[in-house]
C-alpha cells in the first residue's frame, strides 16, 4: 500500500496485512493504518525483523536529495531472512525520550505521528556528522540549529 501526506511531498510504501484493510474502514479510520505502521517501525528500531524477528543490520545510505529537508537514507537488513527496510534516520529517533519531550513540550503526541506525514509545523534538516559512531542532527528548517547528542 501506498500512503502520501495530503499537505507535503512525503509518502511511503507500506506493508499492511489484507486483515487490517478488511476489518477496518480506512478510507473513514486511516489511523488504523498509521497504528500498525507505528507499530512495526518500533520493533524495526529496536532491532527486530518484522518477518521473523531475527536482528537487524544498519547500513547508511546516505543523504536522499539536495532540497532543504533533506533527509538521511538507513537500510535495515535481517540477519536472519535478508529482509530489507529503508527508513529514513529520524525514524531511529522518533520514540528517543529527548525527541518525546521536546514534542510533548511543542503539544505533539509523538504516537500519533504517521510516519508519511510531518506534524504540522514542524520542518528539519537532517545531518549526518558521523557514521561511526552513528550520528545524527536535526536542524529546523530557516531557524538556528539545534543540536542534541
Amino acid at each position: 500500500m501506498t500512503v502520501e501526506c495530503d499537505t507535503c511531498d512525503v509518502g511511503a510504501a507500506v506493508f499492511v496485512p489484507p486483515v487490517v484493510v478488511e476489518t477496518h474502514d480506512i478510507g473513514t479510520n486511516p489511523d488504523a493504518v498509521q497504528r500498525f505502521t507505528f507499530t512495526r517501525m518500533q520493533r524495526i528500531v529496536r532491532g527486530f525483523c518484522p518477518l521473523c524477528s531475527g536482528p537487524f543490520d544498519r547500513e547508511v545510505l546516505g543523504p536522499m536529495g539536495e532540497s532543504d529537508n533533506q533527509r538521511v537514507a538507513i537500510a535495515h537488513t535481517c540477519e536472519e531472512c535478508g529482509y530489507v527496510v529503508k527508513t529514513t534516520a529520524v525514524v531511529l529517533l522518533t520514540d528517543h525520550p529527548a525527541v518525546v519531550s521536546m514534542l510533548d513540550d511543542a503539544g505533539i503526541d509523538y504516537r500519533d505521528i504517521a510516519f508519511w506525514r510531518r506534524p504540522q509545523g514542524v520542518e528539519y534538516r537532517e545531518q549526518l556528522p558521523s557514521e561511526e559512531p552513528l550520528r545524527l542532527r536535526l536542524s529546523p528548517v530557516s531557524r538556528t540549529s539545534v543540536s542534541h547528542s
